[in-house]
């Protein structure tokens, strides 16, 4: 039996032990397949991302609802390019990494590179496929983040650039998503969040799937509050807030994201996971537990 994830430092704690308490599901599509194939367990499971490849050996890419939203503006009429275009044309290169691999390197490679998802390997075969939701959930399960009691949540927010008001257009709203290259949008009326995935739930649901098929332009004109059923709530969190705290809010919340009481800064598991890492990366624990700095010859 294989002892409990425990917290050992960004570089000696390994991607695998923050794999065995993944709970992001894995849905497989192969490069061939259309993306209508890939869309469709991103609006009726509970996924946030499909892998693309032949096999568990042979992982080539993956893609979110964003990825699939990009076929909203390329020319021509949306629901053909659903059934046109293969998956391999527009997913993103995905991160892999062997198990053995610190998180501190796994999450440094997700920050060069702005991703929020990675494979992790065994030898040649696929075995996990991790988020930064569920690296935020392995760091509060191991009381990682107390070990930063000087942070708050005001160190790790980020001014709101990309809300939408509920009157202006589903276009507009993933014109604002691709604009600021952002995956969460802030409805100003409700204080509520809408994601990428939100808004395939939304086209693939009824009646919409028709008017997608036979008139998506009128249903990408339609005003954002006809997607309120699929927006969740945020958690509203003050800044002063220590990071412990701030992050069980963000893991309890339904929209898996902090937003502050005046609505002007938001956090994303990102945030809590890639950007916390940033901040604190010269530090390492002691054998007390103690946050410490590191000796030269590590830095």
């Amino acid at each position: 039996m294989s002892p409990p994830p425990r917290w050992m430092g960004w570089d000696e704690t390994p991607i695998s032990d923050v794999a065995r308490v993944s709970l992001t599901p894995v849905h497989f599509v192969k490069p061939e397949e259309r993306v209508i194939v890939a869309m469709l367990p991103l609006a009726k499971l509970d996924v946030g991302a499909v892998l693309v490849g032949k096999s568990d050996k042979e992982i080539t890419g993956l893609l979110t609802g964003y990825n699939c939203l990009l076929l909203a503006k390329i020319p021509g009429r949306f629901w053909q390019k659903l059934y046109t275009v293969s998956a391999d044309m527009i997913d993103w290169r995905v991160l892999s990494f062997q198990a053995g691999t610190g998180l501190g390197d796994v999450l440094r490679n997700m920050h060069n590179v702005g991703w929020g998802f990675v494979a992790v390997v065994e030898g040649d075969r696929f075995r996990y496929l991790v988020s930064v939701i569920d690296i935020g959930r392995f760091l509060e399960s191991v009381g990682a983040l107390e070990r930063f009691p000087t942070l708050s949540l005001g160190d790790l927010t980020n001014k709101v650039v990309a809300s939408i008001s509920v009157e202006q257009s589903v276009n507009e709203l993933i014109d604002i998503m691709f604009r600021h290259r952002v995956r969460r949008i802030l409805v100003k009326e409700n204080g509520k969040i809408i994601t990428d995935r939100d808004i395939i739930k939304y086209l693939l649901d009824e009646p919409q799937i028709h008017e997608l098929r036979e008139n998506p332009e009128h249903l990408f004109s339609k005003p954002v509050k006809l997607l309120e059923n699929y927006m969740d709530e945020p958690a509203i969190v003050n800044r002063e807030e220590d990071i412990a705290s701030a992050l069980r809010s963000l893991l309890e919340s339904p929209a898996k994201a902090i937003v502050t009481p005046d609505h002007r800064e938001i956090a994303t598991p990102y945030d809590f996971t890639v950007k916390l890492w940033k901040q604190t990366r010269y530090k390492s624990i002691d054998r007390g537990g103690a946050s410490v700095e590191p000796s030269a010859d590590k830095q």
